[in-house]
């Protein structure tokens, strides 16, 4: 209807109250949007969890506290939840998430690979000294003995009593 008319009719039919309406509601679809998309992100990001995140990062001696400090950030990072980002920032957070996984899968493993080499009643101990409740007396065999014997290897062990 508009179209072909003067400018000053054109003028008339479209007043500040009309247009401040049409901006409102472009203003709230737009931030209706932005909290969907967010609220996407978020379910990718549940998605793309790699197995074994929420288990604790254990640096084992011998292994590398730059790697576990790595795989730590990685989980804080799958850990936060998505929201309140804007556009810009939601396409890097799902980049950085695509990234965690990737170097998740990568370098997991390798913090395990200091007790592949070492002897398997070690092993066993370290596994269950490095879990909430701890290793139970019985774990400790004479190949642990000698292990415990080294101050090398026990410069980041503590002994914990609970009651």
């Amino acid at each position: 209807m508009i179209v072909g008319a003067s400018i000053g009719d054109v003028a008339s039919r479209i007043r500040s109250q009309s247009v401040n309406s049409a901006l409102d509601t472009a203003g709230k679809f737009s931030r209706s949007f932005l909290v969907d998309l967010n609220r996407s992100v978020d379910t990718k990001r549940m998605q793309m969890r790699p197995d074994g995140i929420e288990q604790p990062i254990v640096a084992y001696p011998g292994s590398s506290e730059a790697l576990a400090a790595r795989l730590r950030r990685i989980q804080s990072l799958f850990a936060r939840k998505v929201e309140n980002l804007s556009p810009d920032d939601l396409v890097k957070r799902l980049q950085d998430l695509d990234d965690g996984a990737a170097s998740w899968a990568a370098d997991r493993p390798k913090l395990d690979q200091s007790l592949e080499r070492q002897h398997p009643e070690v092993s066993e101990f370290l596994r269950y000294a490095a879990t909430e409740d701890g290793a139970p007396w019985r774990l400790i065999t004479p190949a642990v003995r000698a292990w415990l014997s080294d101050p090398e290897n026990t410069v980041n062990l503590r002994i914990v009593l609970r009651s």
